[in-house]
């Protein structure tokens, strides 16, 4: 299998347990940061896979930092 058919292979699967991770109840939608968290991880694995691993860790930091600022910012948001 080549590198190309595989990485095809895994963004099919990232997007099938992705959705299933996604839940609409109302107005509220749930999921979707652990939804892109799953992308992220595959991302990584791919990424050291191909062994660019200074690209890897500063994905890896970047979406550390902004998932702790965002959640700072949403507990600054009014919930109804």
């Amino acid at each position: 299998m080549s590198g190309n058919t595989a990485g095809s292979n895994i963004v099919v699967g990232i997007g099938f347990l992705g959705a299933g991770l996604i839940f609409l109840t109302g107005n509220e939608v749930r999921g979707l940061t652990t939804a892109a968290g799953v992308w992220i991880v595959a991302a990584l694995g791919m990424t050291v896979a191909l062994e660019l691993y200074n690209l890897a860790i500063f994905t890896a930091l970047v979406t550390l930092a902004v998932l702790i600022l965002f959640r700072f910012i949403e507990r600054l948001i009014p919930r109804e």
